[in-house]
């Protein structure tokens, strides 16, 4: 249900990228992604959900992860923030994440794609990240399962936290 939401969001807010006040949004954008961590480790110890009561929220949820997906390429905090909520387990909720973040980051790429948005150097830069991309999920899955949920939900909002902060002081050195 959450990709449902999320994915014709995501491809609108895709196209609609190359119009966009990006300065404007950017600043938004590690703000939110700040808070966004922030709550996420604040709230670390917080029981978790039955799917069952989260799950009509899931639409809205992809949704809103759709729009930050769209604009920025970075609607992982959204679903970060629903899915922590939703199961304890980290090996469960990592395959959660990197499924719906594969589909919605390989439409994202096709809809910019077709709409023409691709230089040369810009498709260079996305095949040097590949190792990096590799290694991260490599490492990742090799220690999920020796965290606690709790420490894996603080690991996680620190995380989601720098990510802000990067977005953050791109959007203001612009």
């Amino acid at each position: 249900r959450f990709i449902l939401g999320a994915v014709p969001v995501n491809v609108l807010f895709t196209v609609l990228l190359p119009r966009v006040d990006l300065a404007v949004l950017g600043l938004g954008l590690g703000l939110a992604v700040i808070a966004a961590g922030v709550y996420l480790a604040a709230r670390r110890a917080a029981p978790t959900l039955a799917e069952d009561r989260l799950r009509p929220w899931a639409p809205a949820a992809g949704a809103a992860s759709g729009i930050l997906g769209g604009l920025y390429g970075m609607g992982g905090p959204v679903g970060v923030l629903f899915f922590a909520r939703a199961e304890g387990d980290p090996t469960r909720f990592r395959a959660l994440i990197t499924s719906i973040f594969a589909v919605t980051g390989t439409i994202r790429l096709a809809v910019l794609a077709l709409e023409g948005s691709y230089t040369p150097e810009r498709l260079g830069w996305a095949v040097a990240s590949l190792p990096a991309i590799a290694l991260g999920l490599a490492v990742g899955y090799r220690v999920h399962d020796r965290v606690t949920p709790v420490r894996f939900r603080l690991a996680l909002g620190v995380i989601v936290t720098l990510a802000g902060l990067v977005g953050l002081v791109r959007a203001l050195t612009g």
